[in-house]
């Protein structure tokens, strides 16, 4: 994506969870990809030693919940928009398959029916 750290449309880093000693960036990618809830991970930021494997506010490695992160101050979310430049000593890479829903498919509007047009059962949450 850049150069500097990672950022969301809104100009927000992203929550990370962070690795030292990493010599590569080809081993900080590898490394991120290892995580667990790779749809949830928005990219990595690297830095020349240090590897920060990005998620989306409220995601972690871990599933649906920021455990499992090392820095959980940030609330960026979505897609990675850019690098932030004022960071030059750090690239920002975006993850190609990142995805917010990663458990369901958008078939359309209305409510959903399965293969017959039945009706499925539901609750309403007010």
């Amino acid at each position: 994506e850049g150069t500097g750290k990672c950022v969301d449309s809104a100009g927000q880093r992203y929550n990370s969870v962070q690795i030292d000693s990493i010599s590569t960036i080809q081993h900080c990618a590898a490394t991120c990809r290892s995580l667990g809830n790779l749809r949830s991970q928005a990219g990595f930021d690297y830095d020349g030693s240090k590897c920060s494997c990005l998620y989306s506010d409220g995601r972690g490695p871990n599933g649906n919940d920021e455990s499992g992160l090392s820095s959980t101050s940030a609330n960026g979310a979505g897609r990675v928009n850019k690098g932030d430049d004022s960071v030059a000593s750090s690239v920002c890479y975006s993850h190609d398959d990142y995805e917010l829903f990663d458990d369901y498919d958008y078939v359309g509007r209305g409510n959903c029916k399965d293969i017959e047009s039945r009706a499925y059962s539901h609750i309403s949450i007010f």
